[in-house]
């Protein structure tokens, strides 16, 4: 079953979340004020809960807009 990651910072509230196939096992969620300086933390702390590293993951996806500029850039790097 494919693992994935989503990225959403172009709301207020931003959140990454991990699943497998169309089944959402972990979602974190902070203040999206905070996206650039928490989001790395956030995709780490996921990762460690759910067992995942970049190696197995099978999709990244990311809100594309609309949002803030900086959201949706932050989001994609």
């Amino acid at each position: 079953m494919a693992r994935w990651l989503a990225i959403d910072f172009a709301q207020e509230v931003a959140t990454v979340a991990i699943g497998e196939g169309e089944t959402l096992v972990r979602e974190r969620e902070w203040p999206a004020r905070q996206a650039s300086e928490e989001g790395i933390r956030e995709i780490g702390r996921i990762f460690a809960e759910t067992g995942t590293t970049v190696a197995n993951l099978d999709a990244l996806a990311w809100i594309s807009g609309p949002g803030s500029f900086t959201g949706l850039r932050n989001a994609a790097a």
